[in-house]
């Protein structure tokens, strides 16, 4: 357990549903996280960056008919980081692999795979508003 991480820290970050935001709120989002206390050099750290950059770029190319803005919601604990991204797409995707020649296709799966080889795993959640959230769990490695 990582006793530097401050216990129970939720926060919410958003910006518009355009191509640009996928980086700005992985910026934004891995800045917090250091600041709490994550190393920004383990495998927790790389696993949150690609779940942000992955589920908010499926909502730019997938669900910005259907909303305005992404909405990361991040909660970190001693034990845990929790990513969600959410979006007004009632549409719920799956993590299939899609053609080894397609040129998209692997953001889900990438997320999923990673966020379970640290003990995690992702789910999505129907949100009251009609739209969804994508959630990673991601263990947070003990220190070395």
């Amino acid at each position: 357990m990582n006793t530097k991480l401050d216990a129970s820290i939720r926060r919410t970050f958003s910006a518009p549903a355009e191509t640009e935001s996928p980086g700005i709120l992985r910026r934004r989002v891995c800045s917090f996280l250091a600041s709490r206390g994550l190393p920004c050099s383990g495998e927790t750290f790389d696993a949150a960056a690609c779940a942000i950059s992955e589920l908010c770029t499926n909502v730019v190319r997938h669900a910005a008919h259907a909303t305005k803005s992404i909405t990361v919601t991040v909660i970190v604990d001693t034990a845990l980081v929790s990513i969600g991204v959410h979006d007004g797409d009632p549409y719920v995707p799956t993590a299939a692999m899609s053609d080894p020649d397609a040129t998209c296709g692997r953001g889900l799966p990438l997320v999923d795979a990673y966020a379970a080889s640290l003990g995690g795993c992702t789910f999505a959640e129907r949100t009251p508003d009609g739209g969804k959230t994508m959630w990673a769990l991601l263990p947070i490695e003990p220190e070395s």
